[in-house]
């Protein structure tokens, strides 16, 4: 299936659309569609083909020369003859394409015999039109064209066989509000992150965030440790029942190797999967340990895979009755992770006052769940993230259902 992806420019051209629209066009790409950027300026990237339309450019210069007239509310001679070979350049481009994605063509001036053409294309009902609205001519204080009449009616009125689709709900209320119509007709898409490059994630933790379904989590706690008594796994199973009435979705991810030193650690992991069986939350402790990647290779072989749960969790929990000293938590320092510990003498010394959570062992596993649900709320960016993950990562489960019917009708 064909789709198009419409812009003045896009990458290399730098610029917060045309990042969008390179993250857009990687994700259609890796969902089977076949992509093309039409754009006045640019070049084809690794997930699309570019068609190169020099008069799409907000810099073309023949439109530049019309610029003055139009800013003085004149419509030049020359403007509908330039609205024409433009039109009649795009539509062999946006012909057989199943849905046109244009970007702010059709709400901004920077343009206007672009968007005049476009406007006349998608009347024409030939295709699927989404008009993705970053920006606004009309939303922006700082624009000033109080134009009526044509062309500049086109950006303050919804066009004819276009679906308009915003990157906020704040746009969305101003957009309707513009256009006259009802909020509910128009959609919020937030703009894309893309997860893997800014978190580092290897293939394999791509994967693993998608297999455990970590975007669609509340809290998700990370044990890197191996198994052993000392280690004390058995609290996390304990407290995770009162995690879930606290704060609704909530995963343990324990390493879990068994101790290579201990003959008994793997009678010991065993005696921890039946307890969390017997807590009700076998799915939600995740060994893994128990786990191989796609290509068959054990999890906890790989630093780098344990490298990316820790950039994928909400915080740290390490409840060991007994240390010498804690990797982990300087792991998790490194990562500016929020770390809940066992109130010993160690975790302590090796995370200084005031840098984590420190619980009794002697609490009850409901006081203990209550504290760090309180603990992790606490901090801004512990929501923050939570909200990046479950809005604007594209890839997830949620995300990838709700654009694809949108591309589809």
């Amino acid at each position: 299936m064909k789709v198009a992806i419409v812009h003045y420019s896009c990458p290399p051209v730098i610029g917060g659309v045309e990042i969008v629209i390179d993250r857009q066009a990687r994700f259609l790409a890796r969902e089977g569609f076949e992509v093309t950027i039409v754009a006045g300026r640019g070049n084809q990237t690794a997930a699309a083909g570019a068609a190169i339309v020099p008069e799409f450019s907000s810099e073309y210069p023949p439109y530049a020369e019309m610029e003055p007239q139009l800013r003085e509310g004149v419509v030049p001679d020359e403007f509908a003859a330039l609205k024409d070979r433009i039109k009649e350049k795009l539509r062999p481009l946006l012909a057989d394409a199943h849905c046109c994605i244009v970007h702010n063509l059709l709400t901004m001036h920077l343009n206007l015999a672009a968007t005049a053409a476009l406007a006349e294309l998608a009347a024409e009902n030939t295709g699927r039109y989404l008009a993705w609205t970053h920006d606004a001519t009309y939303l922006d204080p700082d624009c000033t064209i109080p134009h009526y009449g044509y062309p500049w009616d086109t950006l303050r009125r919804p066009v004819a066989g276009v679906r308009y689709v915003a990157i906020s709900g704040f746009r969305r209320k101003n957009l309707a509000k513009l256009f006259g119509i009802p909020a509910s007709r128009i959609t919020v898409v937030p703009n894309p992150v893309d997860l893997p490059f800014w978190l580092g994630l290897s293939e394999t933790g791509r994967w693993l965030h998608q297999e455990l379904r970590l975007w669609d989590q509340d809290l998700v706690l990370f044990t890197p440790t191996r198994v052993s008594r000392t280690k004390n796994i058995d609290l996390g199973i304990d407290i995770l029942p009162e995690l879930k009435k606290l704060a609704g979705k909530v995963k343990l991810v324990v390493t879990g190797a068994p101790d290579p030193h201990a003959p008994e650690a793997i009678a010991q992991l065993e005696g921890l999967r039946r307890r969390a069986k017997e807590q009700g939350v076998a799915r939600d402790v995740i060994f893994l340990s128990k786990m191989t990647s796609p290509d068959g290779i054990p999890l906890t072989r790989s630093r780098e895979v344990v490298r990316d749960v820790y950039t994928l969790v909400d915080a740290v929990f390490l409840p060991s009755r007994y240390e010498g000293a804690s990797l982990p938590l300087l792991e998790a320092g490194l990562l500016r992770l929020p770390a809940i510990c066992s109130d010993i003498e160690v975790f302590r010394e090796v995370a200084g006052k005031g840098n984590a959570l420190f619980v009794s062992l002697q609490e009850r596993p409901e006081v203990i769940a209550g504290k760090i649900v309180e603990f992790v709320r606490s901090i801004p960016t512990a929501g923050l993230y939570r909200q990046v993950i479950r809005d604007s990562v594209w890839d997830t489960a949620t995300n990838r259902r709700r654009l694809l019917r949108l591309l589809g009708g």
